[in-house]
């Protein structure tokens, strides 16, 4: 006699009942992989970009700009990036508060990968930048930005440790900001916006590689702590339109020598400060 159990004992029911809703799992399954699939291949080209976008950055359409998108944050891992100049067809005008900023970074995998950024580049379109917006990018050495800008945040630069020049764009509101190169250790070069008519507070101070700086002329104040702890500063060549330079524009840089025409403001601070002075351009 065979030792097969009769179709009707309960384990067989039981294997049965199991192995059809296993079936059945499997079915759907599958069935939701095809229609994944289907509306992957249905997926028109610009939702195909715009899930990679999302993908890649946090933005938003920005509030009171109609038609315009705000850059808030990147996710990617690559060490060069290039900010997208229009999103679903709409121009990326602004780069965000911290957006690229390690420094405010709270996920640790992000502030790794924020950290290691050794390029950016800004399209034209955008043309307000946010506060602190690069601030502790410690790999940053290239950044490229638009040749003109409506707006310009405090800290936007400070603390990319890494950043030796950078051509400044032309700001239409002019700086207002402070502190936009604080602890850019590295920075050799820089070019003050022409509009710009003061060197703001603490807006190169611990910038340690700094030699030689020239005052461009349309400054009229240097403000307190500006040069501050610039421990290589040896030149500052100033012009006559300086009105106004405050006690700790270039405290703590003990190799300084300022020049500047005789008899000017400039030789008046050298002196009170016990700076050395060398007579340069035209006398007032």
């Amino acid at each position: 006699m065979s030792g097969l159990l009769p179709l009707e004992h309960p384990e067989v029911t039981a294997l049965l009942l199991a192995y059809k809703e296993q079936a059945a799992n499997r079915a759907k399954e599958e069935k939701a992989r095809g229609k994944k699939m289907e509306k992957e291949l249905s997926m028109s080209a610009e939702e195909a970009e715009m899930a990679a976008l999302k993908a890649e950055w946090n933005f938003r359409l920005r509030p009171h700009c109609s038609g315009e998108y705000e850059i808030r944050g990147y996710k990617g891992k690559d060490t060069i990036i290039h900010v997208p100049a229009s999103i679903g067809g709409l121009p990326v005008t602004r780069i965000g508060e911290k957006a690229f900023s390690s420094f405010w970074q709270k996920n640790e995998a992000r502030k790794k990968a924020l950290d290691a950024v050794t390029e950016i580049h800004i399209p034209d379109s955008v043309k307000d930048i946010g506060e602190s917006a690069f601030s502790g990018c410690r790999s940053l050495k290239t950044l490229q930005l638009p040749d003109c800008l409506d707006s310009l945040g405090r800290e936007a630069f400070m603390g990319c440790a890494s950043l030796e020049r950078l051509k400044m764009p032309d700001i239409r509101g002019g700086l207002v900001r402070d502190k936009m190169f604080k602890y850019c250790s590295s920075l050799r070069e820089i070019a003050v916006p022409r509009r710009e008519s003061w060197i703001n507070t603490s807006d190169f101070s611990c910038c340690t590689a700094l030699t030689d700086v020239v005052i461009p002329a349309q400054v009229e104040e240097i403000r307190g702590y500006a040069f501050m702890g610039c421990s290589g500063l040896k030149a500052v060549h100033v012009h006559g339109g300086v009105k106004k330079f405050y006690k700790t524009a270039f405290q703590d840089c003990p190799g300084l020598t300022i020049y500047g025409p005789a008899g000017g403001l400039a030789e008046q601070y050298a002196k009170e400060k016990g700076i050395p002075f060398v007579p340069e351009g035209d006398s007032l």
